[in-house]
């Protein structure tokens, strides 16, 4: 499941982690890929974003995306129990100029696909599957509408944000003709309302 808005500041975050830690509490096997370059889910949960590889290896094909889940069981973080996390950090604003750099890998393979063999990888291992998209980066973006089965799109009462979901529609709908027919709309959710 994506959550997203193109828009920052909504709370997609926050939305992300408390759905995750919910499901992780009540017995669930969850996993957080984050995908923003501020590692917003990386430290909420508590996680250094220098201390681990994750997001940025995993999508460059150097790592594993099974290799960089971290879980309770490593050292250096309090995730709780049976919530796992791809960790992101700051590299990821490199990510488009590597990617291109390793084209020759990537020759039949639009760079927004990055994200689909990583999830089929991990598909069975964990109940569900969280992506925490970025507010402005493109590429994590198109990759995590490509890569997902649903999408939650998270706003504020706000004009800007509400402005943000409609190019979030748009981006979706254009997915839905190129590369991601099946991606479905499961709702909206709306934050910072008494």
């Amino acid at each position: 499941v994506g959550v997203g808005n193109q828009k920052g500041g909504v709370g997609k975050t926050t939305m992300t982690v408390q759905l995750a830690a919910a499901l992780a509490e009540k017995g669930r096997t969850v996993l957080i890929i984050d995908l923003d370059v501020n590692a917003g889910a990386t430290k909420h949960l508590g996680v250094n974003p220098k201390a681990f590889l994750g997001s940025f290896e995993m999508l460059l094909g150097e790592e594993e995306p099974e290799h960089v889940a971290i879980t309770n069981t490593d050292s250096d973080n309090n995730l709780p129990e049976n919530l796992a996390l791809i960790p992101a950090s700051r590299k990821l604003e490199q990510l488009e100029e590597r990617l291109r750099k390793k084209k020759s890998k990537f020759d039949d393979f639009p760079l927004g696909d990055i994200l689909k063999p990583c999830i089929a990888k991990l598909r069975g291992a964990y109940d569900y599957i969280f992506l925490d998209t970025p507010p402005s980066a493109p590429l994590p973006i198109i990759a995590a509408y490509k890569a997902a089965d649903a999408f939650l799109l998270v706003a504020i009462p706000e004009g800007l944000a509400i402005e943000g979901l409609d190019e979030a529609l748009n981006d979706i709908k254009e997915v839905r003709k190129y590369g991601n027919p099946e991606i479905k709309l499961i709702g909206l959710a709306l934050g910072a309302v008494d």
